[in-house]
């Protein structure tokens, strides 16, 4: 009979240990600051029976080994900041346990700081990719990635949402001050958090000028005005159009503007006493000028 009370007790009391624990934190959040270091943001367990104290374990990779970055002692504080790394130049794995009366909890999920790439071989585009925090992503992360663009410098506007882990800027600016132009992705919780990432930027600028129109007609009005029309070029950042008289010196005699105006009147000329050749070429919002259609 005293075995088979031992016996019990010996099988009970690993269950009523492990009953005993408190439920862990929800890490939801992981978030790189300009200064490398980065916010981690939970929610807290349901009962604060026993608690002690919150604990923040972080690692270089995945599969550890993990070390103590700090403890929090207030049950109800759900943030806490690890400074003395650098989350802009390494992404970082970070879970959380709470310490109860009756032992330490099991851990949270493990997170992954988003660390943002940016390649660019093109002044005019910019080819961003980034890692997910957590594989799959956590039931109560949007499935949504906001992409945030800082141009000029301090100010920072969103720019786009993708469901993907990468995409690509199409920068149309002038950027005269040669402003390095930086990008951050952002990913919301259900719990009010953001994941935010590393910040990547390059010196972007619109460089290339538009596709040159196609001039498709050049007729006369009844008082001898010459109509110029053309076809608008494709070209998204097209701000108008110059006009040509093909001369010895090839003069610029005005300026359309609008992308989807397609036609110009040349006033005070006689075209029935002379002949009148005409060019026209696209002109950006940065002044960058295409070909002109001489010869064509």
């Amino acid at each position: 009979m005293t075995r088979k009370i031992i016996l019990l007790i010996s099988i009970l009391l690993p269950a009523i240990v492990l009953m005993g624990q408190g439920n862990p934190p929800e890490l939801r959040c992981l978030g790189v600051n300009n200064d490398g270091a980065v916010t981690l943001n939970w929610v807290k367990p349901s009962t604060t029976s026993g608690f002690l104290v919150y604990e923040i374990y972080y690692s270089e990779t995945q599969a550890g080994p993990y070390s103590l970055a700090g403890t929090v002692s207030d049950f109800d504080t759900e943030e806490f900041t690890h400074t003395g790394v650098d989350a802009q130049d390494d992404s970082f794995f970070y879970y959380v346990i709470a310490n109860y009366t009756s032992g330490p909890s099991s851990p949270s999920e493990t997170l992954q700081t988003i660390f943002l790439l940016l390649f660019s071989a093109d002044p005019e585009i910019a080819e961003l990719s980034w890692n997910s925090s957590h594989n799959p992503p956590l039931p109560t992360a949007s499935e949504w990635y906001y992409i945030y663009m800082e141009n000029p410098p301090g100010n920072w506007s969103l720019l786009d949402s993708t469901q993907q882990n990468e995409y690509t800027v199409a920068f149309f600016e002038c950027n005269n001050a040669q402003d390095i132009i930086n990008f951050r992705v952002e990913q919301p919780d259900q719990s009010g958090c953001s994941s935010v990432s590393s910040l990547k930027g390059d010196l972007l600028y619109n460089w290339r000028a538009p596709e040159i129109p196609e001039m498709d007609s050049v007729s006369i009005t009844g008082s001898g005005d010459v109509i110029i029309g053309w076809q608008p070029t494709p070209s998204q950042d097209t701000r108008g159009y110059v006009i040509y008289l093909v001369t010895s010196t090839n003069d610029s005699i005005d300026f359309v503007e609008g992308a989807g105006n397609t036609s110009y009147v040349h006033t005070g000329v006689n075209p029935c006493l002379a002949s009148y050749t005409y060019a026209i070429a696209a002109v950006d919002s940065c002044g960058n000028e295409s070909a002109g259609t001489f010869g064509i």
